[in-house]
């Protein structure tokens, strides 16, 4: 059974639907950018871009990861 995924929309000013998406965006990390695919939430009703609950730490995340490989840092 597929969890439908709810959270407040800014721009709808309700709560609606959303789906999660992977996007590439540009970083500018020490001086030198990267284009890193990271994880966002669209909203169903209008298709803009919302904040859930713990989306900041999953990006924060994803592009330590991709950083770390770009840069063949180790842990």
């Amino acid at each position: 059974m597929k969890k439908e995924r709810y959270s407040f929309c800014t721009e709808c000013r309700k709560e609606c639907l959303y789906t999660l998406q992977k996007i590439e965006r540009q970083y500018d990390i020490k001086g030198k950018q990267y284009n890193m695919e990271v994880t966002i939430a669209i909203c169903e009703n209008c298709g803009e871009e919302i904040n859930i609950p713990g989306i900041m730490d999953l990006r924060a995340k994803e592009v330590e990861e991709q950083y770390r490989r770009a840069e063949n840092i180790r842990y």
